[in-house]
């Protein structure tokens, strides 16, 4: 038997670990250190019992074991004259007093591959939950995984109804809960365009079930017609939250992704069901969600796209000096968690502000980590391809599989969203990242189906 106790633990953590980083978002201490310790015995758990070996990838696992093996390796110490010949070391000792402040109290008396190894060690810990919710992912069984799924998107549905009061409140309302107006909803997020990358990884998903839930009619002896109803209702509603949230952000790049996550799940979905159910229901949703999001008012979101971004120009300075830095840090980089210190060096003299995040994670990726970096990015994209493959030869249409594909595309939507923000670096992102991406992974679990019509009866029962 395969632990239907342990299951329902993993199950029960996993909702717990999603709503800790989508109620707080990483903000404050005490949610990230007890997602920590939960991550730790999550890791322990699946790894003691071996459930991971059941539908989690050789592959996935590896690729995980690298990434927290190589960011381990920063901190381990050098000889001091091996330090000294590293590309930038000689840099960084004329000018450390400068950065000391960024980079913490011991980087002058660190000889290790990072330049501060108290960030370091801050971005390494918080690898645990990261890790931890991707084989929460990728360990479930499929029903056990839906519950969270659907917990997620319920979560994700009421973070956008919050953020929509705020949007109509403005700024100084208590639904900020405290933090900073961003000129759009944003939840419980600090940034709206962080808030968004929550709604790119859910509603794909949201809409690739309910395409499942309303092309199924072989559920119909399973479940009552009412109930049925209901659970597209509930699917609709859920739908119209997380788009009207991402719309009402008004986040551009945010916006456009969301489009573009809408019509990739249009065609894809058009291949696994009736076109007429597809492009019906995309129908539905456009009409009602037109219709909200004009109640509301889109006169502000449509000004977004049409006046002068004026953050644009110093987003390409940073983007250029962040590139001198990546060349004289190669091929080894200054560190996981060292952008703010290094980019201090380089920041111009009359850019304002101080500048923590590149923006892009994938330069502040390469600044950080150098040529391990870029080949642990085309690695990812290997498996990411991969599992596309995968899931196009699967036989059997259950509903994880649907599930799937939404997951896959969310991926996407975060991997682009990734080339003009840092939500790769919110921790809140990352672990909702990490769990999607379990999912996506996964192996199949249903080869018979026979198995498969008997599963997918009770795939959708929602925890209650």
């Amino acid at each position: 038997m395969y632990g239907s106790s342990l299951q329902k633990v993993l199950s029960a953590v996993a909702m717990l670990m999603l709503l800790l980083a989508m109620g707080f978002g990483g903000k404050t201490t005490y949610p990230v250190l007890i997602q920590q310790l939960l991550g730790l015995g999550v890791l322990l758990l699946i790894f003691g019992s071996g459930a991971q070996r059941r539908y989690t990838h050789p592959s996935a696992s590896l690729f995980w074991l690298l990434v927290v093996l190589l960011a381990g390796l920063y901190l381990v110490p050098l000889p001091e004259p091996f330090w000294h010949a590293l590309p930038g070391r000689e840099l960084f000792r004329l000018v450390e007093p400068l950065v000391q402040p960024e980079l913490g109290a011991d980087a002058h008396l660190s000889h290790t591959l990072s330049l501060s190894p108290e960030w370091t060690r801050a971005a390494w810990l918080q690898l645990i939950p990261v890790c931890a919710l991707f084989f929460l992912g990728s360990s479930l069984h499929m029903q056990r995984a839906m519950q969270v799924v659907g917990f997620m998107l319920v979560l994700g549905a009421l973070e956008s109804l919050l953020g929509l009061i705020q949007y109509a409140a403005g700024e100084g309302s208590p639904w900020l809960l405290g933090a900073p107006f961003s000129g759009g909803a944003q939840g419980t997020w600090n940034s709206r365009n962080h808030f968004v990358a929550m709604v790119e990884l859910s509603l794909p998903m949201a809409i690739t079930l309910t395409l499942y839930l309303l092309t199924r009619s072989h559920l119909s002896h399973h479940h009552s017609r009412q109930d049925r109803t209901g659970r597209l209702v509930l699917m609709v509603g859920v739908i119209t939250a997380l788009f009207l949230g991402g719309v009402f952000s008004r986040s551009r790049a945010g916006i456009v992704l969301l489009m573009i996550g809408m019509l990739l799940v249009t065609l894809i979905s058009v291949r696994q069901v009736r076109k007429r159910h597809s492009l019906g229901l995309m129908a539905v949703l456009a009409t009602l969600c037109t219709g909200l999001a004009a109640t509301i008012g889109l006169v502000p979101v449509l000004n977004r796209f049409v006046t002068p971004n004026p953050v644009a120009p110093e987003r390409w300075r940073i983007y250029e000096q962040t590139g001198l830095a990546i060349r004289d840090f190669l091929p080894l980089g200054s560190g996981p968690g060292t952008f703010a210190g290094i980019y201090r060096l380089y920041q111009p003299a009359d850019q304002p502000g101080l500048i923590n995040h590149a923006h892009n994670d994938y330069l502040e990726l390469l600044l950080e980590t150098g040529l391990i970096g870029l080949i642990m990015v085309s690695l990812f994209l290997l498996l990411y391809g991969h599992a596309w493959v995968r899931l196009h030869r699967q036989r059997v249409h259950h509903g994880f599989r649907f599930v799937q594909l939404g997951a896959g595309v969310g991926i996407f939507l975060f991997l682009l969203h990734g080339l003009l923000d840092f939500n790769f670096h919110v921790l809140a992102n990352t672990c909702l990242f990490a769990f999607v991406c379990g999912l996506f992974f996964r192996i199949p679990e249903v080869s018979h189906p026979r198995q498969s019509r008997a599963e997918t009866a009770t795939l959708l029962r929602y925890p209650h």
